[in-house]
């Protein structure tokens, strides 16, 4: 029998169960079996196959999302100077809207949102920079998050126009071991607003946390 491709094995991981977490294929939990182990080679060989074409014929969007969720990042900015403006921007933008470890991967993040390309404004969806742009100079917005984030002087990139919305994500995602639910709030200047996305219904404002002003938190019951 053939074993598991070395590749794999690089990415192969002892935890609570074995699982495997390569770029291009996930295998959580992993099970060591024939059949699973042939699967697995052979989708890798595939993936692989495939990511290099798409590389190179360009296919940027496809290249990226052939990764697994946690490595889209990563792939983009391996790619990011070869990508014209017209693309970068809302290729980030579905990148970021299907991300769930922002802030796993928080430098890369904010290089490629903090970039001095032109067409930034592409970031927030044509359907929404009607309604960015009708907001005030000044708005507050919020952040459902942990006191454990206020602690640490780290806030992530995504808020809120919405407190309600705010209070419902930091119950969500609530963990004691990292002290009280709270929502954040503060006040910024829409011009230091990476976008804006209200395609989900949570009016999510982009924006680095070090042009916020006015931050203050309140507990969340």
């Amino acid at each position: 029998m053939k074993g598991l491709d070395r590749e794999l094995m690089m990415y192969r991981e002892e935890a609570e169960f074995p699982m495997i977490r390569h770029p291009l294929v996930y295998a959580v939990p992993f099970f060591e079996h024939p059949t699973e182990v042939d699967r697995l080679n052979k989708m890798l060989a595939s993936k692989k196959e495939a990511v290099q074409s798409a590389l190179d014929a360009h296919r940027w969007t496809e290249y990226v999302f052939l990764h697994e969720r946690p490595h889209r990042i990563l792939a983009f900015m391996e790619i990011h100077p070869e990508i014209d403006n017209d693309v970068y921007w809302p290729l980030l933008r579905d990148i970021w809207t299907d991300s769930e470890n922002i802030y796993q991967n928080h430098m890369v993040w904010w290089e490629m949102l903090s970039s001095p390309r032109d067409r930034r404004a592409l970031f927030t969806a044509a359907e929404d920079r009607g309604t960015l742009k009708k907001l005030p100079n000044e708005l507050f917005i919020y952040r459902g998050t942990q006191k454990i984030e206020m602690d640490g002087h780290y806030l992530g990139f995504s808020w809120t126009l919405d407190p309600g919305r705010a209070a419902w994500f930091a119950t969500r995602l609530h963990k004691p071991s990292e002290g009280s639910a709270v929502v954040a709030s503060a006040q910024v200047h829409k011009k230091y607003i990476v976008g804006f996305i209200d395609g989900r219904g949570e009016r999510e404002i982009v924006v680095e946390p070090k042009e916020l002003e006015q931050l203050a938190w309140e507990a969340v019951e």
